[in-house]
């Protein structure tokens, strides 16, 4: 585990940035509150961190869904490892939450959750809520989609990959960048982290 030593703030030390540092986003990280699979809130804040890196190609995507009118939704981006334990030890089911001792890959600031909304700050309709552990979160297999729904995540997916992001199998909302394997799972906690 990356522990960054040097005199900066952690954050910075470990390349973390604040995603609205870098485009317009809409945030509502579902571990802020109890809306989530685990009805219980895990995080201290509601503020989107990701490496640099993947920031600046959320940021790619982004620029390119206001094209069409829409603007990204974050649910969830870096996640401490403290946060990824009590999730694994409630869900222990590596298709929908990674074993902290692979590392995990919220944990490395390379992934984010999101969907999109429109101008008016509605979500667009998708195959499933987010967090929706079932077959209806399951990219490719899932068959039972309306047609508005198939136009919407196939833009979401290819602008997501367009700006340098990965599909995860399992989470229609879950994208990776690119080489994520590659980046350290992170220390930081929380209280390490700014809050605007």
């Amino acid at each position: 585990m990356k522990w960054c030593i040097s005199n900066q703030p952690r954050h910075q030390r470990c390349g973390l940035v604040n995603v609205r540092d870098y485009c317009d986003v809409v945030v509502a990280l579902c571990f802020y509150t109890k809306n989530n699979f685990m009805k219980k809130q895990f995080y201290s804040h509601n503020e989107p961190f990701l490496l640099k890196e993947t920031a600046v190609a959320l940021a790619k995507a982004a620029a390119e869904f206001k094209k069409h009118g829409y603007t990204i939704f974050i649910s969830d981006a870096y996640r401490p490892m403290q946060v990824q334990e009590a999730l694994w030890k409630a869900c222990p089911d590596e298709r929908y939450v990674d074993n902290p001792k692979k590392g995990g890959r919220h944990t490395r600031g390379t992934a984010v959750d999101i969907t999109l909304v429109d101008a008016q700050g509605k979500k667009l309709e998708m195959p499933s809520q987010i967090d929706d552990l079932t077959e209806k979160a399951h990219r490719g297999t899932y068959e039972k989609l309306s047609p508005q729904v198939r136009k919407n995540i196939e833009l979401l997916e290819s602008v997501m990959q367009k700006a340098g992001f990965e599909l995860f199998p399992f989470e229609w909302w879950h994208f990776d960048l690119k080489g994520w394997e590659k980046h350290e799972p992170l220390s930081v906690a929380f209280k390490d982290l700014p809050v605007r």
